[in-house]
């Protein structure tokens, strides 16, 4: 899927979103703009860890460095929204959107172990909210099923260090050359630009 694709399906789902529910800020005196200045725009991977060594690629080498480990990671991104209120009415809207290079596992696998393991770049959007502070987004569950919940599970934690980098941590369940594996994901994103 294109990254163009992944942006007009994104646009698809904000209105949706938009039309159905408004969040409101956590803190009464944080202003829209402080926020859009603060975190809308595109984000990129600085690093991605897991919580033990796993070959994921096949290579033959095991690593916790998911770049090294899942095809195309360095194309995902984060996306962070920040809609005004009056585009939508009353409230603002922070939208979470989310790509990852989603493992696409054939169903010979168990036979044929050498069968090639597609990763298209998948995405997601949810809405969050922010604490009082600013250094936590509390991701909200979706109120549509729809959304593939081992694909893009619920996550664990997302948190902004004092460089405003965003740290994303999340369990989920990958093949590696051990079988089928949980793993606690810890991925660091920063902003290359404020354009969405």
């Amino acid at each position: 899927m294109s990254r163009n694709h992944i942006t007009c399906c994104a646009l698809a789902i904000i209105l949706v979103v938009v039309s159905c529910r408004e969040t409101e800020n956590a803190s009464s005196d944080t202003t829209f703009e402080q926020v859009y200045q603060q975190f809308h725009g595109k984000y990129e991977i600085i690093h991605s860890t897991s919580d033990q060594e796993v070959d994921i690629n096949r290579d033959g080498v095991e690593s916790t460095d998911l770049l090294q480990e899942i095809p195309n990671l360095e194309s995902a991104r984060l996306e962070l929204r920040i809609v005004e209120k009056s585009l939508i009415g009353s409230g603002s809207i922070y939208l979470f959107v989310q790509s990852w290079p989603e493992q696409h596992v054939p169903d010979r696998i168990a036979e044929d172990p050498s069968a090639l393991i597609h990763y298209p770049m998948q995405g997601v959007v949810r809405t969050f909210i922010l604490n009082e502070s600013k250094n936590v987004l509390q991701v909200e569950e979706d109120e549509d099923t729809a959304t593939d919940l081992e694909k893009f599970p619920l996550h664990e934690s997302v948190t902004v260090n004092d460089e405003g980098q965003i740290q994303v941590i999340v369990q989920k369940r990958i093949l590696t050359t051990e079988g089928w594996q949980n793993l606690r994901i810890t991925t660091l994103y920063t902003r290359y630009t404020m354009s969405t």
